[in-house]
């Protein structure tokens, strides 16, 4: 079975490198949210303006006795100024788990290269890490289930 194993980890990495590039793009843009998902720049833009909006109620605030005439504007900004905020930490997050799960697929792949270029024996290791589960078919078929996305099916004799 780690014979069975073995071949199916070589034969992933002597496929075409333009197939396995691809593979790497799109599974990077998933990483990356491919929908371009929310931009930080324009959230900090418009606290930026919610910053300004609010210290001009404040001044009008505090002019000819306007005492409490601007509160419900001031409330709404100060909610979206918070949610904001909330939303920007968010991304910042999301942004560093990204850049953990590409640095995971970058090794991954410079894994696959140096198989490309010399078998290996079975390596624990690098089965804990570029294999996701091995299904048994039959008594003399397995699928092995790649973490990168694909799968092989391999003989065990």
């Amino acid at each position: 079975m780690q014979d069975a194993v073995v071949n199916a980890l070589m034969d992933l990495a002597r496929r075409d490198p333009a197939v396995l590039e691809t593979l790497k793009l799109h599974i990077g843009m998933g990483l990356r949210g491919g929908d371009g998902g929310e931009d930080g720049h324009a959230l900090r833009q418009r606290l930026l303006g919610i910053e300004g909006e609010l210290t001009e109620l404040i001044a009008l605030e505090t002019q000819d006795g306007n005492q409490g005439n601007y509160d419900a504007q001031f409330e709404k900004l100060y909610g979206e100024k918070v949610a904001l905020k909330a939303r920007l930490v968010q991304i910042q997050a999301d942004e560093c788990h990204a850049g953990s799960e590409q640095a995971r697929l970058e090794e991954i792949f410079a894994k696959l290269e140096k198989l490309r270029h010399r078998p290996i024996g079975f390596d624990d290791v690098v089965v804990r890490q570029m294999i996701e589960c091995v299904r048994v078919l039959s008594g003399e078929r397995l699928l092995v289930c790649f973490r990168l996305g694909g799968e092989i099916e391999v003989s065990l004799a």
